[in-house]
Order: C-alpha cells, then sequence, then structure tokens
C-alpha cells in the first residue's frame, strides 16, 4: 500500500461490505480511479488509469463472495471482479475523505483502488 501510505487506514468489517458497497457507490459514481493489482512487491500492473466510477458491488458469501467494480462508460461499463476477498480497507485523508480502496483476496493480492 506505499501509494497510499500517509493517510489513515480505516478497516471494513466483512459483516458491513453489502452495505458499504452501496453506500459507498452512492457517495463516490463518476469519481476518476486508477486499479492496480499487486501481487508482490514486483509485480504490480495498472488495470485502469483516470477512469469514472460506476459501482463497487459485493456478493455476499452465500452468492459468490464476490466484489465487482465498473468503470469507464456508464451504459457497457469494463469489470474487474475480485473473487474470495479477505479485507476491505478504506484509506483516508486528514479531512476524512476516501483517497484509495485496497480489497486483498484470500491469495494475499491487493486489488487498489486509488481516487481523485
Amino acid at each position: 500500500m506505499n501509494k497510499l501510505s500517509g493517510n489513515e487506514e480505516k478497516l471494513i468489517p466483512t459483516e458491513r461490505w453489502e452495505e458499504w458497497s452501496t453506500m459507498f457507490t452512492n457517495g463516490n459514481r463518476g469519481r476518476s480511479l486508477s486499479i492496480d493489482i499487486k501481487k508482490s512487491e514486483m509485480d504490480i500492473n495498472t488495470l485502469a488509469n483516470d477512469l469514472p466510477l460506476v459501482a463497487i458491488d459485493y456478493d455476499p458469501a452465500d452468492k459468490g463472495n464476490i466484489f465487482t467494480i465498473s468503470y469507464d462508460k456508464k451504459e457497457s461499463p469494463e469489470r474487474h471482479t475480485i473473487e474470495r476477498p479477505s479485507k476491505l480497507v478504506e484509506m483516508q485523508d486528514d479531512k476524512g475523505i476516501v483517497v484509495g480502496v485496497v480489497i486483498e483476496d484470500e491469495g494475499g493480492v491487493e486489488n487498489i483502488i486509488l481516487f481523485r
């Protein structure tokens, strides 16, 4: 989480992920985002850069246990899915504004979503 260092981390409890996704999407739809997939310190790939957020959705364990980040065009968005997530962390600046979200899967891969 090097790009987010210096910001406050807020761990979101698993039981709140579905509610959090709805509230976060409603408050942040259209914000410019980038998505980096970090498998290790040396293996980081950029999936999206400077594209608008359409939605972050969560299907709970009984429905698949998957996060889906939709971005770019609202009519036919690009989608990135994170199967078997194990951790959801918001990164907030000193004013409490979310500047990033990290969703880690059970294999330790970090999906880093940065907002402008």
